[in-house]
């Protein structure tokens, strides 16, 4: 099948228990079924039920102006505005985002990038003062820690596709943090019919798409805006016993902390080994792409097959092209890091040797 761009294939040919999978899903997303959560398929779907069920159509919301796509194209039925991030640390900028903010704000969108631990608290600060609700896009950042600083905003998303912290290969799972909410029961359960006919759909779509442009085509299409949500109860479930969960990790049979210490190591002999200008991140991050900035007007062919990308670019183009996103200031460091900061592969096939040819080829 074919694989977004800003992905990589990561092998699955692990060997510990589906237990320590789920185990850890239990006391770092879940909090032991402390918190009510919503399970699909994808994390997209889980975007798209809070821009529906959560939002208005005429409510606002504050995005990243440098972010995945598929973030956009899940709120595109309500107002949209776009904030810029620091260009070293990848954080929201608080300055964009007040210039932005209007009566009509209801909503902003936080998201931790590339595996940094970002530092959101004068941000979230400044959602409660003016009563936003805070979205925390968390899909591409895992904590390896319970602690309570880990809970943020009013619903915190998290992604198990390819290429995430923890790759089971797909499925998303929301966690409502704000008990104003928990009493949500509107989800959708499609027929299995329903379900398979979408699934062949977005499968032949996939195999069709080669290249960004398509897979762009196929988000914007939504065959997956009505895939399942099942919630489940505060204190009535663990992750053990949730079927999609359960079924998907055994399929896998994945693990994590060997993959994160490899993530780390991989991260460290790129530090010790380019002279490029690094995106400063903290000791708990651990990264699932490796971020740069390169001013070059392109990857060269051989770096693309090994593995290195530009990460959404065009998005702020492509935005702007809906007449229901607009930006009331300018975008500066989104613009630069959309030409100039470019990724590096972490995922298990990452050798010390590929490093090394990496980073040669980047100082060549």
């Amino acid at each position: 099948m074919y694989t977004p761009p800003a992905e990589s294939a990561i092998p699955f040919e692990f060997s510990n228990s589906k237990d320590q999978i789920t185990s850890f899903l239990d006391n770092e997303i879940t909090y032991d079924g402390q918190f009510p959560i919503l399970i699909s398929k994808n994390a997209r779907s889980l975007l798209r039920f809070i821009a529906k069920k959560i939002l208005k159509p005429n409510d606002e919301v504050l995005l990243p102006a440098y972010t995945c796509e598929s973030v956009i194209y899940a709120f595109i039925q309500n107002k949209i505005k776009l904030y810029d991030i620091e260009k070293t640390t990848l954080e929201p900028s608080l300055s964009s985002i007040k210039k932005n903010i209007s009566e009509n704000t209801r909503a902003i969108l936080l998201q931790d990038l590339f595996g940094l631990n970002i530092d959101v608290e004068r941000v979230l600060n400044f959602a409660q003062e003016n009563e936003l609700l805070v979205i925390y896009d968390s899909s591409q950042y895992l904590s390896t820690s319970s602690s309570d600083s880990n809970i943020k905003g009013d619903f915190q998303l998290y992604s198990f596709d390819r290429g995430k912290p923890l790759p089971l290969g797909m499925g998303g799972l929301l966690r409502i943090n704000n008990e104003k909410f928990w009493g949500l029961e509107e989800v959708y359960n499609p027929s299995e019919v329903h379900r398979k006919i979408r699934f062949l759909l977005n499968l032949g779509l996939l195999q069709l798409g080669k290249n960004s442009v398509s897979y762009s085509l196929i988000e914007m299409l939504y065959l997956s805006k009505r895939d399942s949500i099942q919630k489940y109860k505060a204190d009535e479930y663990t992750c053990s016993k949730i079927p999609f969960l359960k079924n998907v990790i055994a399929d896998k049979n994945t693990y994590l902390k060997e993959l994160n210490d490899h993530r780390k190591k991989v991260a460290a002999l790129y530090s010790s080994s380019l002279d490029e200008e690094l995106i400063t991140a903290n000791t708990s991050s651990i990264f699932i792409r490796f971020p740069i900035i390169h001013e070059n007007d392109s990857i060269p062919e051989v770096l693309y097959r090994m593995g290195v990308r530009k990460m959404y670019r065009n998005n702020i183009f492509i935005s702007k092209e809906f007449d229901n996103v607009s930006s009331n200031c300018k975008l500066k460091n989104s613009n630069f890091l959309e030409e100039f900061l470019i990724t590096l592969p972490t995922h298990l096939g990452i050798s010390k040797e590929i490093v090394h040819k990496i980073s040669t080829l980047l100082k060549e």
